[in-house]
């Protein structure tokens, strides 16, 4: 064997080398990116089961988000306005975050948050086909 053929035995070990070494890179680039998904919505769940958690701890804020909720919110003070003016802002920050993501393909899986989302009290649709008082308006 020459010199040459070493050379040629060489450049092949080399390109299989290189080749497996992109596809490793590939494999762990793809795996970090899963993590981090899994991390955001772990991160952003914990947020919002924070802020949703405060009324039920708080039960004057519970009272004061309640009212603030409803049409006529005019019993409520000018602080407590303001209090349920950032919570509902907060809220609507982390939803408006976890939208953006979703739009990017950033979530580890986008129907996990299903079960978080709000409903406001009697604005709920009857199926298609059935009219009663209560839904409409």
């Amino acid at each position: 064997m020459n010199w040459e053929a070493i050379g040629a035995i060489g450049e092949v070990g080399g390109t299989i080398a290189v080749v497996a070494t992109l596809f490793l890179l590939y494999r762990q680039i793809k795996q970090s990116s899963v993590v981090a998904k899994v991390q955001i919505d772990t991160m952003a769940k914990d947020q919002f089961a924070r802020l949703t958690l405060q009324p039920v701890v708080t039960p004057d804020l519970a009272r004061i988000i309640e009212v603030g909720h409803s049409q006529d919110p005019s019993p409520l003070s000018p602080d407590e306005v303001r209090s349920v003016f950032w919570w509902f802002t907060s809220y609507g920050t982390i939803l408006e975050g976890m939208f953006i993501r979703w739009k990017q393909h950033q979530l580890a899986a986008p129907n996990s948050w299903d079960p978080y989302k709000l409903e406001r009290p009697g604005r709920r649709r009857a199926p298609r086909g059935h009219h009663s008082e209560s839904n409409i308006g």
